[in-house]
Parts: C-alpha cells; sequence; structure tokens
C-alpha cells in the first residue's frame, strides 16, 4: 500500500508540475499575443498622427490659396469701383480679411497638430500597456511555478 500511495504522490507532483507548465505557457502565450496587438496599435496610431499632420498641411495651404483668391478677387472688385485701395480704410479692411484668413488656416494647421499629439500620445501608452502586460504575465508564471512548488511540497510534506 505504501508504494501505491507514493506513486500516486509522484502522479499527482506530475501532474501538478505538468498543469503549472501548461499554465505557464498559455500566460506568456497570452501576453505575448496581446503585447503584438499593442505595438501593432501603437505603429498604427503613428502612422495616423503622421497622416493628420499631413492632411492639416494640405488643408491649411489649400485655403491659403482659396485666400489668396479671395483677396485677389476683392481687390478686383474694388479696383473696377474706382475706390483707390492702397491707402485708408480699404487697406484695412483688406489687411484684415488677409490677417483672419490666415488665422483660419493656421487653426486648421495646429488642429491636425493637436490631433497628431493625441495618436502619439495614445501610441506610447499602447507600447507601455505592451511591456505592463508582459510584466503581468511573468508574475503571474512566477506565482503560478511558486503555488506549484508549494503543492508539491506539501503532497510530500504530509505523507
Amino acid at each position: 500500500m505504501a508504494g501505491f500511495t507514493a506513486t500516486m504522490l509522484a502522479i499527482g507532483a506530475a501532474a501538478a508540475v505538468a498543469g503549472a507548465a501548461v499554465t505557464v505557457i498559455g500566460q506568456q502565450q497570452q501576453a505575448k499575443s496581446q503585447s503584438a496587438m499593442l505595438n501593432y496599435n501603437a505603429r498604427l496610431r503613428e502612422q495616423q498622427a503622421s497622416e493628420a499632420q499631413r492632411d492639416a498641411k494640405i488643408r491649411a495651404n489649400q485655403q491659403r490659396e482659396a485666400n489668396r483668391r479671395f483677396i485677389g478677387a476683392t481687390r478686383a472688385k474694388g479696383g473696377t469701383t474706382g475706390v483707390v485701395q492702397s491707402t485708408g480704410s480699404p487697406l484695412e479692411v483688406l489687411a484684415d480679411n488677409a490677417q483672419q484668413l490666415e488665422l483660419s488656416a493656421l487653426e486648421t494647421e495646429r488642429t491636425g497638430n493637436i490631433q497628431a499629439g493625441e495618436l502619439r500620445q495614445q501610441a506610447v501608452f499602447d507600447r507601455f500597456q505592451s511591456k505592463s502586460v508582459r510584466r503581468g504575465a511573468n508574475y503571474a508564471s512566477a506565482g503560478t511555478i511558486l503555488g506549484t512548488t508549494s503543492r508539491v511540497a506539501g503532497m510530500y510534506g504530509g505523507g
């Protein structure tokens, strides 16, 4: 009977160790997959950030071109009315319009830069989270190994 008990203890210990190994492998694989997904998301967000900045610059330049056409058309209309646009109120109005239109173009760029910054910040967070997932899996695996070691030692210590 003592041989049977020892055999059962050995089988139980082997099963516990095998179970721990499978659990550790599963924890590590899950962390690896989640980490890869987070790193992919980070790269995607960085790409989106670059695109947001580029698109904002393009929109701002398009807006500036439209602004130049508007100012030119305004000058042309003023010229046909006989108003002198190089002095006084008409010049001030044109200068104010030009300033407001440029501010609008700058705001377009600023909005794109803010969006790009937010995306880059999220990419940093994704990478941090990726490292955190890996670190957490390592701690969970260590806990699994220590817990199993304790159970196996308890099997033999109690027998």
